[in-house]
């Protein structure tokens, strides 16, 4: 995972199921959620739902500090 700042970060999250995840993110205060998520790229057919959820819980776990 890259964490900048400011700019765009990337992170690849590879699920148990196989399936390659690999969106960039970038910090903004201002959102419900302290980030936006920009060119979410998923390596095979996806419920867009759960990808989103597996998403925005480990984006909210690393800005928590529970990943380095």
């Amino acid at each position: 995972m890259t964490h900048k700042t400011v700019g765009l970060n990337h992170i690849q999250i590879t699920c148990n199921n196989g399936r390659v995840i690999n969106p960039g993110w970038q910090i903004n205060a201002a959102s419900e959620d302290g980030y936006d998520l920009y060119e979410v790229e998923v390596s095979r057919d996806y419920n867009g739902t759960a990808v989103f959820m597996t998403l925005r819980g480990i984006l909210a776990a690393y800005l928590c500090g529970e990943y380095d």
